[in-house]
């Protein structure tokens, strides 16, 4: 009943995607321009040239036709570039790593499920002529790279790539959960949860790649 006399009063049944229009709406509302939520949806270039692709982050819950997908919308700072910032490293063996110095931004993501679990997509897509190498993998620290998977795209390549989410619960659904342990499986507990909040902050790194002219 009381479903009932919810969809009349607003008029259709409410989605998923209808709570993420809502909350988008009411964040435009309450947050200064220059905090609000932005769309995750990036252009790949060199300063002073052409866009030569796109990264983005989808959701593709309740679209089946392509002109419903929505890009996430995160919290989004770009960190300054000055002598207090330092180089991340991304090791490739256990004897070299990669110094970069590009852009870097940090991405905070409030994700809300109504009854139902939502699908999203990191997209990225090069234009013709074009060519990077996408990155994925963890960030270990303010310096720290860890890399697990990497594809180069060129020449009008899309790759869609599902992201797996894993709930973690908060400190006092932990603080609970652990509550009736041996003080030993308490110390256990604790420090695996540490390690996974350690390994927890997800990160992408895009390398731009020209080709060899002769």
């Amino acid at each position: 009943m009381l479903l009932t006399q919810l969809k009349d009063a607003i008029g259709k049944r409410v989605k998923s995607s209808d709570l993420d229009d809502f909350i988008r709406f009411h964040n435009q509302r309450i947050f200064h321009e220059d905090f609000a939520p932005e769309p995750f949806c990036y252009s790949i270039r060199r300063p002073g040239f052409h866009p030569e692709g796109m990264l983005t982050i989808e959701n593709m819950s309740d679209s089946d036709d392509k002109k419903d997908i929505n890009q996430v919308m995160t919290f989004t700072r770009k960190l300054e570039k000055n002598h207090k910032l330092t180089p991340v490293f991304i090791p490739i063996n256990a004897a070299a790593s990669v110094e970069f110095r590009g852009d870097r931004f940090l991405h905070a993501w409030i994700m809300s499920n109504f009854n139902q679990r939502n699908e999203f997509e990191l997209v990225a897509r090069t234009s013709q002529f074009s060519s990077f190498m996408l990155i994925l993998g963890k960030m270990t620290g303010p310096d720290g790279f860890e890399p697990a998977h990497a594809i180069i795209l060129q020449n009008k390549d899309e790759i869609m790539i599902p992201l797996i989410m894993e709930d973690l619960p908060s400190a006092k659904e932990f603080n609970d959960a652990i509550e009736s342990f041996s003080p030993e499986q308490q110390r256990f507990a604790k420090a695996f949860r540490s390690m996974k909040l350690a390994s927890s902050v997800f990160g992408v790194c895009i390398i731009q790649l020209k080709p060899q002219l002769e």
